[in-house]
């Protein structure tokens, strides 16, 4: 039997928010004066915050929040590598992202499900090619991320997450990677969508192209491109490169990736900023603290 916290009033495991019950009356994508629902327009990014040493438990740690997207990550180890694993000379990474039960508007059970796990797959990969794993022989890196609110780019959160979190751990690394998505809707380009953008769906009257109430059409959705990189490597080296949705030509896919690059060196410069900080408050609190 489950111990049960008395001092907390807990709800039903299975619960739905209120909002869900509400008639959702369509909508266009865009408002009337062309900008996004939250007031943005095409290619401004959501306000972003960052910030390391959150988890006092773990090596290093960070928390970043884009828009209403929140992530937390924890770094721990090198550790010794366990029994039974395949013996490697070069370290290996451990990557786990964790979405919290109220992360999205529809509870998520406690169980991980095939997307948690197919992003812990893709950052595992976005790591390995960051981390310079030959300097920690027969030893394993443990990579938590844990997703507090999912409101859209949160795989390129997630890297930006796990790429501080890293630093902020003194793991050596080639570069602080970073992630940018980009979404695109009617041959347009958005940067830094939303959930609602991402997930949106045209309502129109059939499959041939009429126009519905929204002025959109049948079975039409949008593209994104999510992009992890490490601006100061190689030139710009790009670990994580993911497509999905809708199709998009060759010339999109370009304009897309340039835009994504342009974000990520602003993510960067933001990142690098953020560790001198920390090191400049650190530094500073030691020296208080022997005089």
């Amino acid at each position: 039997m489950g111990s049960r916290d008395t001092r907390r009033v807990l709800g039903p495991d299975k619960s739905i928010s209120h909002i869900l019950l509400q008639p959702q009356e369509p909508q266009p994508f865009l408002r009337g004066d062309g900008r996004r629902w939250d007031g943005r327009w095409a290619q401004d990014p959501r306000k972003l915050f960052m910030s390391v040493g959150m988890i006092t438990q773990a090596k290093g740690s960070s928390y970043v929040e884009v828009g209403n997207t929140k992530v937390c990550c924890g770094v721990y180890g090198p550790k010794d590598v366990q029994r039974g694993q395949d013996f490697k000379m070069s370290g290996q990474v451990l990557c786990v992202v964790k979405m919290a039960p109220f992360s999205t508007p529809t509870r998520l059970p406690p169980q991980p499900d095939t997307r948690q796990q197919e992003m812990s797959r893709q950052l595992k990969d976005t790591l390995e090619a960051v981390i310079v794993l030959e300097k920690f022989p027969k030893s394993q890196i443990d990579i938590y991320v844990t997703v507090i609110e999912d409101d859209g780019a949160l795989l390129g959160a997630c890297v930006t997450a796990a790429g501080l979190a890293l630093c902020h751990a003194n793991i050596d690394v080639y570069d602080v990677v970073v992630g940018a998505t980009v979404l695109w809707y009617n041959d347009q380009l958005y940067v830094d969508p939303t959930r609602g953008e991402e997930n949106y769906k045209e309502i129109g009257e059939g499959a041939g192209g009429k126009e519905g109430k929204t002025g959109g059409t049948e079975g039409r959705g949008c593209s994104q491109l999510i992009v992890g990189m490490m601006p100061k490597h190689a030139g710009g080296q790009v670990g994580l490169l993911v497509q999905g949705g809708g199709q998009a030509s060759t010339a999109t896919l370009t304009d897309g990736l340039e835009t994504a690059v342009e974000l990520c060196n602003r993510l960067h410069a933001l990142a690098k900023k953020t560790l001198l900080d920390h090191l400049e408050e650190t530094l500073g609190e030691e020296e208080t603290s022997t005089s």
